[in-house]
């Protein structure tokens, strides 16, 4: 009995050495096998979420966009407005003329006065005045011309002969001859008709 016992153990101690090399060879095989392809897939994920980051980075092709900057919203500043033609004022109708009277005469009635210009004001925007340029022409009054004087702001009709007496007084600073009307420059406007002659004399208000 006591040689077939040693005999025995020896058999079983054999066999697990069999299995235990057969378990050591095929499982590590396995294992390395099914690791391999699990690696790969996720150093390929990775790779290519670097490679598409990256890509968008570079090229500016992601989804944020640039805000448009200040200059690009920015409303034009409003033009300024024009500023009133002062010289609309200076318009008269066909046959009517400014004049700066300077002299008058009776038998035949007449006039002597320098051309005028309008002039735009200076402290007031939009007003304006006329003068006197240089020149010296003579007017003639036609038959049944009618002429008109300044009492203050107010018109009044006056015969032919006292508004030629009044362009004296004012010429010559002749006060005691000027009585109620003004001479306000001695600025007379005038209507003339086809043969340049006067039909109407009318003085001008002038501040």
């Amino acid at each position: 009995m006591s040689v077939r016992r040693p005999a025995a153990s020896l058999l079983l101690a054999a066999a697990a050495l069999a299995l235990t090399a057969c378990s050591s060879g095929g499982t590590p095989a396995a294992a390395g096998s099914s690791a391999t392809p699990a690696a790969t897939v996720a150093a390929g994920a990775g790779a290519s979420a670097g490679a598409t980051a990256g890509s968008g980075a570079g090229t500016g092709t992601g989804t944020a966009t640039a805000k448009p900057t200040a200059g690009s919203t920015a409303k034009p500043s409003a033009k300024p407005v024009p500023a009133g033609d002062c010289t609309a004022a200076a318009q008269r109708p066909g046959g009517h003329k400014v004049i700066s009277a300077t002299v008058a005469w009776g038998g035949p009635d007449r006039i002597g006065a320098a051309p005028t210009r309008f002039v735009c004001g200076k402290d007031v925007p939009g007003e304006g005045h006329w003068e006197a340029t240089t020149g010296d022409d003579t007017y003639f009054f036609a038959p049944g011309a009618t002429a008109e004087l300044l009492v203050g702001t107010q018109a009044k009709e006056v015969p032919v002969a006292r508004a030629l007496q009044q362009v004296v007084a004012c010429a010559t600073d002749n006060k005691a001859s000027q009585g109620e009307y003004g001479c306000y420059g001695n600025l007379y406007e005038v209507t003339l008709d086809g043969a340049g002659k006067i039909t109407r004399i009318a003085a001008m208000y002038r501040a």
